[in-house]
């Protein structure tokens, strides 16, 4: 005779389809709230990439020797990195300046205000700033404002996260 086992150790297909069940559920639900993040995330790589550019803007100041600038234009939802060889010391864009990079934001990327002087920011040889400004920007869904400042006399760059205002 046969004894009964009863301590039989494992899992059922009862419990497994429960456990499959319930993580079904659980990532029905997180779905919606990530696709509400993924504009905000679009917003904040658009500013990584503005605070990089700014930051590319000094070295290339420092090492070449040559005074380079970052122009925002809030017209057309842009910047324009360049190198200020004409009319130098003018705080000015001139579309005759040395090209170095031109990029456009998204649509959904919305671009505030700039306090830069003539919407230019220009770093000279030793790393300063032509001026202390900031530009700002907003995420698609309204709620994320994001500021990047820079500090004329050290030509610090930094950008910060503020709750927008409702």
């Amino acid at each position: 005779m046969n004894p009964v086992k009863t301590d039989q150790r494992g899992t059922t297909l009862m419990e497994l389809m429960i456990v499959v069940v319930t993580l079904g559920i659980m990532a029905a639900m997180a779905t919606p709230r990530f696709l509400d993040y993924i504009p905000r995330l679009r917003t904040k790589a658009a500013v990584r990439e503005v605070v990089s550019q700014l930051r590319l803007a000094r070295s290339t100041a420092i090492a070449e020797k040559i005074p380079t600038g970052i122009y925002f234009n809030s017209y057309e939802g842009g910047y324009v990195v360049f190198a200020d060889t004409v009319d130098v010391g003018s705080q000015l864009y001139d579309e005759t300046d040395q090209l170095i990079r031109a990029a456009e934001f998204s649509p959904q990327i919305e671009m505030g205000y700039v306090t830069f002087n003539n919407n230019v920011v220009i770093f000279d040889a030793d790393g300063s700033a032509s001026s202390s400004g900031s530009v700002t920007f907003l995420s698609q869904d309204g709620e994320q404002l994001y500021q990047v400042s820079v500090i004329a006399g050290t030509g610090k760059v930094k950008m910060e996260e503020v709750a927008a205002e409702s």
